[in-house]
């Protein structure tokens, strides 16, 4: 207890010193421990907003920031995903369409070497038609893609329920206006929701 209260006195006294040369406007925490039990002291003061305040969100925000080489490695990804979706919904036997699970299994191993977010972004570049081909064929196999991934590894569901979330309206379309592709859409729908049913379940029994 004697600790606790020497390193809360220095605290008092240190933020004292520094209000003398910089008025506070927002609340800050400073946060300790002893034995695993922690303690906080909320310190506020008024007026400007002080200059070693400035200085920790400054760095803060530049430690978010990408650097240079990360938005390379990031746009190399995203166009490496994109292609390599782009060539499985592009590029089919003439006599099937559909693609078989060997297929979709391939394309599952290659994409685990992706990230999760160029991955989903190639997939709903497929299905929005950005391309400008508006053929069924390479939606049909992106749909079946798509409800293989969410069956087989916990990386295919998390692509599987981005592109759900973000598809909605194109999912929609399909099951109204592409009849070659409403079955394949239903089937990436309850796919998808028996995703949502099983993290459901599992959140249950982490919270009992």
């Amino acid at each position: 207890m004697a600790e606790l209260l020497r390193t809360s006195s220095f605290a008092e006294s240190l933020f004292s010193l520094l209000g003398r040369s910089f008025a506070l406007d927002e609340k800050t925490a400073l946060l300790g421990h002893m034995g695993g039990n922690g303690y906080m002291r909320d310190l506020r003061g008024s007026g400007l907003r002080s200059e070693w305040a400035k200085g920790l969100s400054s760095e803060k925000t530049e430690k978010q920031e990408k650097s240079p080489r990360q938005k390379a490695e990031a746009q190399a990804q995203t166009k490496a995903a994109a292609d390599l979706v782009s060539e499985f919904c592009g590029y089919y036997p003439a006599l099937r369409v559909e693609p078989s699970d060997e297929e979709m299994e391939a394309l599952l191993r290659r994409c685990l070497e992706m990230k999760i977010g160029a991955v989903a972004k190639a997939f709903l570049g497929e299905l929005s038609m950005s391309s400008g081909d508006t053929s069924w064929q390479p939606r049909l196999r992106a749909l079946r893609a798509l409800a293989y991934f969410g069956g087989q590894s916990r990386f295919g569901r998390m692509v599987l329920r981005k592109c759900e979330r973000e598809a909605r309206d194109i999912l929609q379309y399909m099951l109204d206006e592409v009849p070659q592709c409403r079955p394949a859409a239903l089937q990436l729908l309850q796919r998808s929701e028996e995703v949502d049913d099983e993290a459901t379940k599992a959140t249950s029994r982490v919270s009992l």
